[in-house]
């Protein structure tokens, strides 16, 4: 549960990370660690709104102990449903981001090779 507070620390670490793959990556190569990051954000999103979904509680309990565990996994999901919804849309924004770094370096490159 106290993981919940901390996906803002998460979800900056993995941008720094992937600011330094864009950076190491070859010149010509800008866009995978950009179209590979992307993927794996939409990913992680889409399993975790998945799993999201599914979860229930145990179904031996019984009474206010269900009552509570109805209660508190509710609350999860109205804290966290949100945030898959914007880790697949910006995955996919940033997928489709590097697809077309990846299309426009291929096509300067092979301009340049053609001169």
């Amino acid at each position: 549960m106290e993981n919940l507070y901390r996906w803002p620390w998460l979800a900056g670490t993995a941008v720094v990370v992937a600011l330094l793959a864009l950076w190491a990556a070859p010149r010509r190569r800008k866009g995978t660690p950009l179209f590979v990051a992307g993927l794996t954000a939409l990913a992680a999103g889409g399993v975790s709104r998945w799993a999201l979904g599914r979860m229930e509680p145990d179904a031996g309990l019984e009474g206010i102990a269900r009552v509570a565990a109805d209660s508190l996994l509710e609350g999860i999901r109205d804290y966290a449903m949100p945030d898959t919804l914007i880790l697949i849309i910006g995955g996919g924004v940033v997928a489709a981001l590097g697809l077309l770094v990846g299309l426009a370096s291929g096509l300067r490159s092979r301009g340049r090779a053609g001169h």
